[in-house]
């Protein structure tokens, strides 16, 4: 899929330099937190326009840099907490490194083009985590405010990247496709890289060799994400959550036929907070068959 979304872009172009000329899109480093907030406002008036779920409160994120201690992630969303009385949530960009070569400054840079940087901020803000969690405080039971699942919280949030895609955002924009497609390879590179760094004995720097070589990224960011996956193996469940959402909404589509609504199962899946994907299909599918194919 992202080969034939590269030759949509540049025909007869290897995907490797599609995706490099696509990269040099890209904010400069003073522009990348003023341009990610404005980012914002396109995709939240996108979703509520087309109705794909309910946003449970008018306040927005404020956009800063990520604090330091955390800049192993491009970007992330820190949303108010479950029992919080404040409204202040934040969603983090990570700048490059002023200590970094200007070689380097760019190899991060090239992973905040324009096209990515949409899709960011469906992952991360609308409808992503930040819609997510405002739904998570309105929780009526406080175990299931707080007990959450890896696989829900990000399957939910890789899910809405595509969702968005399908729904028209973009209106079938080439390079934002090629953007969506090829973080989702990032994630399944991730699922591999997660189970053989720590049940076959991968190393750290083969673990970044295969992101450079099957997810197209650049050194820098490679060697990011392997360092992020000696202490984070659960990686691999932004792909496996989200499969599982799929599959959860397809089958489910195909049961209530034309009396599906893709708000109505948004809704009802937010509301239940973030419990294990097959708890949460269970309850959409008590008897636990989908419809006939």
């Amino acid at each position: 899929m992202l080969d034939e979304a590269a030759a949509r872009v540049a025909p007869a172009i290897p995907v490797r330099e599609v995706l490099a000329r696509q990269g040099q899109d890209h904010p400069a480093a003073v522009e990348l937190i003023p341009v990610a907030a404005q980012v914002l406002d396109d995709l939240r008036e996108f979703v509520e326009a087309h109705g794909l779920v309910s946003i449970a409160s008018p306040v927005r994120p404020r956009v800063e840099e990520t604090p330091p201690f955390a800049r192993w992630a491009f970007a992330m969303m820190d949303t108010a907490g479950p029992f919080e009385k404040a409204t202040e949530s934040f969603y983090y960009v990570t700048p490059p490194d002023p200590g970094w070569t200007a070689e380097q400054t760019e190899e991060w840079l090239r992973k905040f083009d324009r096209a990515t940087l949409k899709d960011i901020g469906i992952h991360e803000v609308y409808p992503g985590h930040f819609v997510h969690f405002l739904r998570v405080q309105q929780v009526p039971r406080p175990l299931r405010r707080v007990l959450t699942s890896y696989s829900f919280v990000e399957g939910w949030a890789h899910y809405c990247e595509e969702m968005m895609l399908e729904a028209g955002y973009g209106r079938d924009d080439p390079r934002l496709r090629l953007a969506q497609l090829s973080e989702a390879l990032l994630r399944n590179v991730r699922f591999l890289v997660a189970i053989e760094m720590h049940t076959r004995g991968r190393s750290k720097e083969s673990a970044a060799q295969m992101f450079i070589e099957e997810a197209y990224l650049d050194p820098l960011p490679a060697q990011r994400e392997a360092e992020r996956g000696t202490f984070d193996p659960g990686y691999l469940n932004y792909t496996l959550g989200k499969l599982m959402i799929r599959r959860l909404r397809d089958d489910l589509q195909r049961r209530e036929g034309r009396e599906f609504s893709l708000r109505r199962f948004h809704d009802r899946l937010l509301e239940l907070g973030a419990p294990p994907v097959p708890l949460a299909r269970q309850r959409f599918l008590p008897d636990g068959r989908p419809a006939a194919l």
